[in-house]
């Protein structure tokens, strides 16, 4: 099984979103915060439609989603 379907797989494509290289979160930096943030907020309403968590912690990844979005949206 890859390691993508378990829930640091998961966590690591989080923190690289944006970058189209996985497990890469330095270069998130060169990502605008505004495309995060919609890729981000496009991925929380794709987990109400997802299936198949396989091995991936859904509420673990849910807070890790919603603390990125947070850190991302503006005050």
């Amino acid at each position: 099984m890859s390691n993508f379907w378990t829930t640091s797989g998961e966590l690591a494509f989080l923190e690289g979103l944006g970058t189209f290289c996985p497990y890469a979160p330095k270069k998130v930096k060169q990502v605008s915060p505004e495309h995060r943030l919609k890729l981000l907020l496009g991925y929380r309403e794709g987990i109400k439609k997802r299936v198949n968590w396989e091995k991936i912690d859904r509420q673990t990844v849910e807070s890790a989603v919603k603390f990125m979005i947070d850190k991302l949206s503006p005050a």
